[in-house]
Parts: structure tokens; C-alpha cells; sequence
């Protein structure tokens, strides 16, 4: 009896070690040559790439991206169900995210973190499309995203509600005219929000969709060796948007002032 009740007790408690195991975040790696977030055989269950996956990745998992390569996801395609219920999305070296919306409000949840784990490269987020892609709230400080953000149509929102204080590093921001960049900026009274770039080209409009003071306001902070060229705002600065910088700064559009 003594020994049933043993292993009973065990086999449970092994049983709740394999839940949680399940439970967390798993990885995976896409293959060279694929694109598709919502097809099994475009992935691998290991950094060499040599296992093949069995399922898509669900909720809460992990996906690295292979060097050089463009993913094209429509917000209307399975890819995006994959890829806006993620985790984390790791971009290595030159890689492109293009995701289109064509119409109203989508949201997406992964934190898009540039590199892998243990170390930090280049790529690009860009937006294409008339509709609007919320990249939802991230609540870790000091984030470093793909250096590029190209916002080619529509309005591109980044992390529109978080607390405390932040600082998120971007390179080169491009908004053409039409379309619309919307920042962060932190619901703590108080607080800061820096959003730190290399270079920023704006013909169309940059804000951070609020117009109240106290510590709410947001400010370009630009940083590169030199020479550093101007960024040129040419657009709308729109909400409570504070530029600061170590460059000159071009301010030639409707609301364009320069706030110290």
C-alpha cells in the first residue's frame, strides 16, 4: 500500500513537471528558402536546423529567422494568426519583416528583438498597406529593435500603452507621405519614453497620440559615428512629440517646432 501511494505521489508530481515543461516557450527555426508561418515543413526544432518540426508554433513560442530573407505576411493569411500570437520573433542579419494591412486594426503580440539571443544585428520592420498594425505593449526596458522602420502606408503603431520608464532604439526611420508612425509613450505620471534612432525621414505624420505633460512626452535621440547627415521632417509632428538630438534636424512641415 505504502509503496502504491509512493508511486502514485510520484507519477503525479512527473506529470506536472511535463505540463510545465510544455507549457513554456519553445523555439523554432526557420528553414533557409521558406516563408510560411503556418506550414510545419518551413521550420526546425534546432539552431543546426536539422530537425524538422511537426507542428506550427503556437501561442507564446519563439521564432528565429533566417539571414537575408523576406517574409511577406498579409494580415488577411494563416501567417499572421502564426505570427501575432508569438512571443518573441528573433530577426538575424538583413532580414525584412513586410507586413501588410489592407484595412482596419490588427494587432500583433510577438516582441520583434533584433538578433538572437546573444548577439544583435540589422533588419527591418515595414509596413505596407492602408490599415493600421498595433505592435503590442513590451514592458522591458532598453529594447533593441531591427534598425530599420519603414512605414510605406497606413499608420504603423508602436507599443501605443506601457508603464514606467523606456528606451527603444531604432536605426533608420522612413514614414512616407499618407502614412502615419504612432510612438510610444508610458502611462506612469512622471516617467520618460525615449525613442532613439540613427536617422529619421518623415514626409508623412509622426506622433505619439497624446497630448499630455508631465513626463508623457516622447524625444528623438539621434546616435551614429560620424559624419551625421540631417533628418529631415518634412510631415506632421502630431501629440506631444519632443525631438532632441546630437544631429541637425531638418524641420520643414506643418507643426514642425523643435522642443528642448
Amino acid at each position: 500500500m505504502f509503496k502504491t501511494s509512493v508511486f502514485r505521489c510520484l507519477a503525479f508530481i512527473t506529470g506536472l513537471f511535463a505540463l510545465a515543461v510544455s507549457a513554456a516557450d519553445v523555439t523554432y527555426y526557420f528553414k533557409p528558402g521558406t516563408t510560411d508561418w503556418a506550414d510545419p515543413s518551413s521550420f526546425c526544432m534546432d539552431s543546426a536546423r536539422t530537425v524538422p518540426a511537426t507542428r506550427t508554433p503556437g501561442e507564446g513560442d519563439i521564432v528565429e529567422t533566417v539571414a537575408g530573407t523576406t517574409y511577406e505576411i498579409d494580415s488577411a493569411s494563416p501567417s499572421f494568426g502564426v505570427f501575432a500570437n508569438l512571443s518573441k520573433i528573433l530577426i538575424t542579419d538583413r532580414v525584412v519583416l513586410a507586413i501588410a494591412v489592407a484595412e482596419s486594426v490588427v494587432t500583433a503580440s510577438p516582441i520583434i528583438r533584433a538578433g538572437t539571443e546573444s548577439s544583435v544585428t540589422t533588419g527591418t520592420i515595414r509596413k505596407k498597406g492602408a490599415g493600421t498594425l498595433v505592435l503590442a505593449t513590451d514592458t522591458v526596458s532598453q529594447l533593441s529593435y531591427p534598425d530599420n522602420l519603414d512605414v510605406q502606408g497606413g499608420t504603423l503603431s508602436i507599443f501605443p500603452d506601457h508603464n514606467g520608464n523606456n528606451d527603444f532604439f531604432f536605426g533608420n526611420i522612413t514614414v512616407a507621405s499618407g502614412a502615419t508612425l504612432s510612438l510610444p509613450w508610458s502611462r506612469t505620471a512622471g516617467s520618460r519614453t525615449n525613442f532613439h534612432s540613427i536617422n529619421v525621414a518623415a514626409g508623412g505624420i509622426v506622433t505619439n497620440a497624446t497630448t499630455r505633460e508631465g513626463g508623457h512626452d516622447l524625444g528623438f535621440h539621434s546616435y551614429s559615428p560620424t559624419p551625421r547627415p540631417a533628418s529631415v521632417i518634412a510631415g506632421t509632428l502630431a501629440g506631444n512629440v519632443r525631438l532632441r538630438g546630437e544631429r541637425d534636424i531638418l524641420l520643414c512641415g506643418t507643426n514642425a517646432t523643435h522642443r528642448q
